[in-house]
């Protein structure tokens, strides 16, 4: 009797073994296979009649050591999209989703290209490959492969154009460390594609009067202005952009969203932060052609002053929004063509959602 439990227990152990072995196998097939797709895809995006979607963002942090001397710190990430059909809340919705991350990063000699896979339909993470070479020309390689709950199937990894262990990458391409940054960069394309549109307070802050609180602004502005001019024009830049090229199917003309922000180095207690002082966004599609502008607080992260422009086949729309140390409008200056309309929420919310962007990558 116990030699029969025996062998029944062996078998099953084997049929499980078989299994997992097969169900791995099955995976990694489906990634290396969707892998492709993605890639023949991403070729022929905004090609040959295709609809181009992707989102680039270029992150340059530069400081400048001495007369002779620059650390210039550059990051570029492409984000590849599609659009899919989901049905929640009684409604159908169409969502931008992420299928193809791409990063392009530099620093003093050194580089890295990383690329994020993710699953077209659920978004998932599905694998992770990185390149990884130091100003001395030692390349580091890995390879990550992802199951549908994020657990790593299989990992590869060369040193010198060797197979190794994960141990010798020293964690510079850590399992851990790889997928919080396919999250972080997830993110961020999120966060411009499907921006929050829920406003929470702050704390209550005392305010100004008008008049010194107008003038307040006013000068900052004239600051800012003469900032971003400088930061323009020098040879070490600290400002990031990202740029929407974006298409519906059909007959629908293509678009294009660009976002500029303009940053500066502060200290916070003991740490050094990236405070974003101003952003400027531009959408055009055919005819249509809107340029914004957003102040902040020089010490916070608070819009203070919101500018828009509109034109379209010959009409022209018109706004700036103040705001006081609570982000309420307190004065309010347009030529639309609804009379008292109030676009402050919208300006307030817009602002806050591109600063949450800029603060996952800068800081």
């Amino acid at each position: 009797m116990n030699k029969t439990l025996f062998t029944l227990l062996a078998l099953f152990i084997g049929s499980m073994a078989a299994h997992a072995q097969t169900s791995k196998a099955e995976q990694l097939k489906y990634i290396r296979q969707t892998y492709a797709k993605a890639k023949e895809q991403m070729a022929a995006n905004g090609k040959d009649g295709n609809p181009r979607r992707d989102m680039t963002v270029s992150l340059t942090d530069g400081d400048e050591i001495d007369a002779d001397f620059s650390l210039i710190d550059e990051t570029e990430l492409t984000c590849y999209f599609d659009k899919v059909r989901r049905y929640r809340d009684d409604n159908f919705f169409e969502d931008n989703q992420c299928y193809f991350i791409t990063e392009n990063w530099s620093c003093h000699g050194h580089t890295r290209y990383r690329e994020f896979l993710f699953d077209p339909k659920e978004g998932h993470l599905l694998f992770i490959y990185s390149h990884y070479e130091t100003d001395a020309g030692t390349p580091f390689d890995s390879r990550f492969y992802y199951d549908a709950k994020g657990n790593v199937i299989e990992q590869l990894h060369k040193v010198r154009n060797k197979p190794a262990s994960g141990v010798e990458l020293e964690d510079m391409q850590s399992e851990q460390g790889e997928k919080a940054l396919a999250e972080k960069y997830l993110s961020v394309f999120n966060g411009v594609m499907a921006p929050a549109k829920e406003w929470e307070d702050g704390p209550v802050r005392k305010t100004t009067p008008k008049d010194d609180r107008m003038s307040f602004i006013r000068s900052t502005y004239a600051q800012a202005k003469q900032k971003v001019d400088k930061d323009d024009k020098a040879e070490v830049k600290r400002n990031m952009t990202i740029v929407v090229h974006d298409q519906e199917e059909g007959d629908c003309p293509p678009s294009t969203k660009e976002i500029k922000y303009y940053f500066e180095r502060q200290q916070d207690g003991e740490k050094s932060v990236n405070h974003c002082y101003f952003i400027t966004t531009r959408f055009k599609t055919m005819s249509f052609d809107d340029y914004s502008e957003y102040l902040f607080e020089p010490k916070r992260p608070e819009l203070i002053f919101g500018y828009d422009c509109a034109r379209e086949e010959g009409e022209k729309y018109e706004y700036r929004y103040y705001f006081d140390e609570n982000q309420r409008c307190i004065e309010r200056k347009e030529a639309m063509t609804e009379e008292g309309y109030d676009n402050s929420f919208d300006v307030k919310m817009t602002a806050r959602n591109s600063l949450k962007v800029f603060n996952i990558l800068a800081n």
